[in-house]
């Protein structure tokens, strides 16, 4: 059993109900920190900019490194993430 860090993150107007989605599909969710949100980092006293959602999780899972990403691929894929559009991150599941 492997223990993987993930950090989840949106900037999608429902962005706080996508990561939460995103959490309840990840298996063996051990631990799971807060949800932040935050201004886009580039601009952070602009009140238009995107503003972002962010946690990370913990999950134990017996699928080696690259099964893991392929199911946090498919997990994005699945919910709607377009990278044809990189403005707009609907869902984004990055390993640590």
């Amino acid at each position: 059993m492997t223990t993987y860090r993930v950090r989840i993150g949106s900037n999608a107007p429902d962005r706080l109900a996508r990561v939460e989605e995103a959490i309840r599909r990840l298996p063996g969710v051990a631990w799971r920190g807060p949800i932040v949100e935050s201004r886009d980092w580039r601009c952070p006293d602009d009140p238009h900019a995107m503003i972002y959602a962010n946690a990370e999780v913990a999950c134990q899972s017996p699928l080696p490194n690259d099964q893991f990403i392929a199911l946090l691929k498919r997990i994005e894929t699945e919910m709607g993430r377009d990278r044809s559009h990189p403005t707009l991150v609907l869902i984004d599941l990055d390993l640590l």
